[in-house]
């Protein structure tokens, strides 16, 4: 019994890690907000040691929070299943667009999670973009 539920969740791991590594939409999203530089400072303890890290962003503000829902399912049984509502999202903004930071804008692209050691985070990397003023 122990063997079987630890091969079980092995599959179940290793399914979750492998589909993880390459999530994204398949579809463009279309979202219009402002596009705004972001900054974060970060703070951790390594071996007791305080280091500061400063992480710089591009981000998009939604007049409504984005949220996004996530669920686990094996063949047609659901196991589990959150929403993460997100103020504003960051995004991978090619270079002709940087013109458009401070601006309302209307954005098409697709979703991508990248991994840091901070948690998991999604990105929108942003394929067009058009000024709405």
């Amino acid at each position: 019994m122990l063997k079987k539920n630890f091969i079980w969740c092995f599959f179940l791991f290793l399914s979750i890690s492998i589909s993880g590594q390459a999530w994204e939409f398949e579809q463009n999203i279309g979202l219009e907000g402002v596009l705004k530089r972001a900054e974060r400072t970060i703070i951790k303890n390594p071996n007791g040691e305080k280091e500061t890290k400063v992480e710089r962003s591009i981000v998009l503000i939604t007049d409504k929070p984005l949220v996004l829902s996530h669920s686990i399912t094996i063949g047609k049984e659901h196991l589990a299943s959150t929403e993460t509502s997100y103020p504003h999202i960051e995004v991978y903004l090619p270079e002709e667009f940087m013109p458009l930071i401070d601006r309302h804008v209307q954005c098409c692209g697709n979703f991508r999670q990248s991994f840091d050691s901070f948690g998991d985070k999604v990105v929108l990397h942003i394929n067009t973009a058009l000024d709405c003023d």
